[in-house]
């Protein structure tokens, strides 16, 4: 082949490679052009109502005016529910839909209206006022950590960063020890558990001890642990099924303390998050208003899955410390 052939073939090959390119931008630009869909009014109406659902808000709060062309809502609105928030969520589930959100509050910190446009077409009105004469089932969820020992240092940290309220619970040993000073630091409250698996001689309990020294150990763990809230024994260990069981309730009794069973409280074992969000939904349906839930939960899982919480905080859950009384 000749210079003047080389050169053609090489020219040739170059307009075809700038063509495919060409024709590969267009295909992505095609492809980006159908994933931008014009958003109907139903998928509007349809998000708009999840959102509502999300907070608890009964369908008799809710009423639509069909003698209007826009789909119009005036929304009665509960007192505890921030209007803010509330916009705020429905501005999160319209996005990515080419939507406008407007909103012009009628009073300062109050009532509010809610327009939903598509271009220079109003998608959805709302409407919301606030109604001091309803309310939502209000129930309290508090949680009990167990595992904290087996994190590691930084997981460990990252726990006790989380804006969340909840207990740690304890299982007394040497290494133990110096948790409750980090748990004040992050102010979060602990309680302090009895079981199998404590190892320390300077803390275990054993069913062959004699009475005197079983009086002592108690008293060891409680001096030691002088702010647990509350002292747990694991209705499973063979701590709790031996015979010296009722002289330990007795000794903590003469303390004005109460020996509880960890077996009291509801136990969260989760696979994965739609486990703990299936639990959870399933604590907060079965709680009548105004009941209180504690529940037990690993401290890893907890970490895993805590995010999930927020959807039941929109709902009216209020979680608190497992030592408040209801």
């Amino acid at each position: 082949m000749n210079k003047q052939n080389l050169i053609y073939v090489l020219f040739i090959t170059v307009v075809f490679l700038l063509l495919v390119n060409i024709g590969v931008e267009f295909s992505r630009h095609e492809k980006k052009t159908v994933k931008n869909v014009v958003v109907s009014k139903e998928d509007v109406c349809h998000a708009f109502n999840e959102v509502m659902d999300g907070y608890s808000l009964d369908k008799s709060w809710i009423e639509q005016d069909e003698k209007l062309a826009v789909i119009s809502y005036t929304v009665r609105v509960p007192a505890d529910i921030p209007l803010p928030l509330l916009l705020n969520s429905l501005n999160e589930a319209l996005a990515g839909k080419n939507l406008q959100l407007k909103s012009k509050e009628l009073k300062i910190g109050g009532d509010n209206i809610l327009s939903v446009f598509l271009g220079k077409t109003c998608m959805l009105s709302a409407k919301f006022i606030y109604d001091k004469t309803i309310t939502r089932k209000e129930i309290y969820i508090g949680f009990l950590l167990t595992g904290v020992q087996d994190l590691s240092e930084k997981k460990l940290a990252e726990l006790l960063s989380v804006n969340e309220t909840f207990s740690v619970v304890i299982v007394p040993s040497i290494e133990a020890d110096a948790i409750p000073e980090k748990l004040k630091q992050s102010g979060k409250e602990y309680a302090v558990l009895l079981n199998d698996d404590v190892k320390d001689v300077k803390y275990k309990l054993n069913a062959s001890y004699d009475i005197k020294r079983l009086s002592a150990i108690v008293s060891r763990v409680i001096s030691s642990y002088p702010d647990s809230k509350a002292f747990y024994i694991d209705n499973q260990s063979d701590l709790y099924n031996s015979v010296v069981y009722n002289f330990l309730k007795e000794e903590f009794s003469k303390r004005s303390l109460t020996l509880v069973s960890l077996g009291s409280y509801a136990m969260i074992k989760s696979r994965n998050s739609e486990d703990f969000y299936s639990m959870m939904k399933y604590y907060y349906e079965s709680t009548e208003s105004g009941g209180k839930k504690t529940l037990v939960i690993d401290a890893a899982d907890y970490l895993s899955f805590y995010s999930a919480l927020k959807d039941f905080r929109k709902k009216g859950v209020k979680f608190e410390s497992p030592f408040v009384s209801r």
